[in-house]
């Protein structure tokens, strides 16, 4: 999501000119590519596949030359470069270290990240994209056919798309930069539907429809907000558990397994804040003795159980039933989303308790997601 302000401040600065000007400043688009490297180079590789076809499009339509283009991406790119050895060696405590580098070796060359699941090739057009622009996605369409200055618009970042859609991994944050660039398109669409409402009753309609979408889109994006909330029980857990156990009261400090799932749904290193590095104000909230966060995956229900085991807390996926509770008691739960059911009782009470009530019409539906275990016995000693 840090990648997504540098392409954003790029995607700004080739839109930046008059609105029927097809000339572009070079300030501007020099800056542009600028951004674009930067990001790739530091911190997310995939924006090459964005950067290659905007700059065929640049030399296509004569906004730069080979040769200037080649003089600011030998800069650019050895800028951020220099940068990112400099910073990541540093903080890594590892010389020379390039960590995009790593990342396109690892996922590319090695082709490593098919280990983490693949997808179709078309999964980017008919699941992510629809799910990040909602009703966007059907006006941008219609945006791209109705403005030439849209399709010129969106063409670089289609090829992104087309180009990422060969790598086997998919996820959607892996396009999200594309998300300002057809919500352009879109308002071009939605501009076209709504200029002919006062003309006819084709006009009038289409009037209707933009205005719907519209609506429809704030309805989703609210339902997918609340959903998101109760997505994270991972970090809801480990608060938790930091709320039921006090930094300097808890003798011997803790030594905490964090599962899978807790790991992946919000227990990440910022909420680890009693080892370090601290961000406390006050040296008082600095525990006496640091505790351990441990997240080593797939360790089955035997080996934390033992008796040789280190772990004296567990925040855990597998039900309490199935985690020897015979040696662990329960501290507390946490709920996570599951889906959205219809109150069918609010739509049985008649309009009263509809008209009264409508927000309440979609009910979230919770279900235990994680568990708080401590180690029996652990108290008394």
């Amino acid at each position: 999501m840090f990648a997504t302000i540098p392409v954003n401040i790029s995607t700004y600065l080739f839109l930046d000119r008059a609105p029927n000007s097809a000339k572009l400043s070079s300030k501007s688009m020099i800056w542009g590519l600028f951004f674009l490297t930067l990001t790739t180079v530091v911190f997310r590789a995939e924006v090459a596949l964005l950067l290659a076809p905007l700059c065929l499009q640049l030399l296509y339509k004569k906004q730069i030359s080979f040769l200037s283009l080649v003089k600011v991406g030998l800069v650019s790119g050895l800028f951020s470069l220099a940068l990112t050895l400099v910073v990541d060696s540093y903080f890594w405590n590892a010389y020379p270290l390039w960590p995009e580098f790593s990342g396109i070796y690892f996922n590319v060359v090695e082709g490593k990240s098919a280990e983490w699941g693949t997808s179709p090739p078309l999964t980017y057009v008919t699941s992510y994209l629809p799910k990040l622009l909602l009703g966007a996605f059907p006006l941008s369409a219609l945006g791209f056919v109705a403005d030439k200055r849209i399709r010129s618009l969106l063409i670089p970042f289609m090829a992104f798309i087309a180009l990422i859609s060969n790598l086997g991994h998919k996820e959607w944050r892996f396009i999200v930069y594309v998300v300002p660039p057809f919500n352009i398109a879109a308002a071009r669409g939605a501009r076209w539907m709504v200029s002919y409402r006062k003309n006819s009753l084709l006009g009038r309609v289409l009037f209707l429809i933009a205005s719907g979408i519209i609506v429809a889109n704030v309805i989703i994006t609210a339902l997918f907000t609340t959903a998101s909330v109760g997505n994270y029980p991972g970090g809801q857990a480990l608060s938790e558990f930091h709320r039921i156990y006090s930094a300097n009261e808890t003798t011997p400090p803790p030594c905490l397994h964090i599962s899978n799932l807790a790991a992946q749904t919000g227990a990440s290193l910022f909420l680890q804040l009693n080892s370090p590095p601290y961000y406390f104000s006050s040296s008082a909230d600095v525990p006496r003795q640091p505790w351990t966060y441990n997240k080593t995956e797939n360790l089955p229900p035997d080996v934390l159980s033992s008796s040789t085991s280190p772990f004296a807390h567990l925040i855990s996926e597998t039900s309490p039933t199935a985690v020897h509770s015979n040696q662990w008691q329960v501290v507390a739960s946490v709920n996570g989303f599951d889906r959205f059911v219809v109150d069918w009782e609010l739509l049985k009470g008649g309009k009263g308790g509809l008209l009264s009530r409508p927000w309440t019409l979609l009910r979230l539906e919770e279900s235990e997601k994680l568990w708080i275990l401590e180690r029996k016995g652990l108290r008394s000693k």
